[in-house]
């Protein structure tokens, strides 16, 4: 599967990451002549390209994964089902004893192909490190990085300013430039008030048992994402809303 999308008119690409306003960008991209690039295609592509791509608080990030991953359970794939409504109508202290439990049974892998083993549900099979809702963001770009591609990340707040950082950053005609703007990223499928809670109670559990041994690979697996994110947030699409939020 590939996340990478390239405008090979306006030379400029940009890396879809889950859980990063991916929903709403794509659509943006699929109007606006971008079009995905394999993984091994990426050395065809002209090493003069920008390349940007939304960077989140990896924290952040992971406990939303987490809630999409395994409390955003539906019905047939449309609506949500009364074990949702159940779990997310917690209480904060009983949400945050049902988050700390979660977090030390959560495995770290499992089922690389997504099956379930002996038993356990798909969702619970496959741990944190093969859903593409918690994969990291650095595995995201790494391949990127690895062929030295001018990566520029934006702030998952300003997603939806896309279009205007991509004119300014982009020396290419004015009627080109202009296209990109005929098209908003329109905010689709964000979180309901309830996610946004059960995201907030397993963040406050996740750094409060920091030094507990049973979270600790979790800290680790988020360690390549917490340098990326710290290495970031001076950027100039970032430093608006992160500059004192080093992890």
């Amino acid at each position: 599967m590939s996340f990478y999308y390239h405008n090979p008119t306006c030379h400029v690409g940009f890396v879809l990451i889950a859980k990063n306003a991916s929903s709403s960008i794509e659509p943006y991209l699929n109007e606006t002549s971008f079009s995905k690039v394999l993984i091994d295609d990426l050395n065809e592509v002209d090493k003069s390209s920008r390349w940007f791509y939304i960077l989140r608080n990896p924290i952040e990030r992971f406990c939303s994964g987490l809630v999409e991953t395994y409390l955003a359970v539906t019905y047939h794939g449309f609506g949500t089902s009364t074990t949702h409504n159940a779990v997310m109508a917690m209480s904060d202290f009983s949400a945050q004893e049902f988050c700390f439990n979660l977090l030390a049974r959560i495995p770290v892998h499992n089922s690389k192909d997504r099956l379930p083993e002996n038993n356990i549900p798909v969702n619970e099979g496959m741990g944190y490190t093969e859903d593409m809702h918690t994969m990291l963001q650095s595995q995201y770009i790494k391949d990127a990085v690895a062929m030295g591609l001018d990566l520029t990340p934006i702030s998952l707040y300003r997603s939806s300013d896309l279009p205007q950082i991509l004119k300014i950053e982009l020396p290419i005609a004015e009627n080109y430039s202009n296209r990109l703007l005929k098209h908003n990223v329109k905010h689709i499928n964000q979180s309901t008030d309830h996610k946004k809670r059960m995201n907030d109670n397993l963040k406050a559990i996740l750094v409060a048992n920091k030094e507990v041994a049973v979270f600790r690979h979790i800290w680790d697996y988020l360690a390549p994402d917490i340098e990326l994110w710290n290495q970031n947030i001076n950027r100039r699409y970032m430093q608006q809303y992160h500059m004192s939020e080093e992890l």
